[in-house]
């Protein structure tokens, strides 16, 4: 099936959902790029509010 055998309405409703698509990729970049800065501002902060989930702490030398 091809684009053009949609009906108008099925065109407006594919539309939305691609905008909508569009609209979540770009939020979760923006809010992956905020926690990039703040993981950089920050890591003595975020490495005393750490659970230990990771097998072994890293060699950075941040720890809590």
């Amino acid at each position: 099936m091809n684009i053009q055998d949609y009906s108008d309405n099925d065109l407006v409703n594919i539309q939305d959902k691609i905008e909508a698509f569009e609209r979540l990729v770009i939020l979760i970049a923006l809010v992956l790029g905020i926690l990039q800065i703040l993981s950089l501002s920050m890591p003595l902060t975020i490495w005393q509010g750490f659970s230990g989930w990771f097998r072994t702490v890293p060699s950075s030398g941040y720890q809590a």
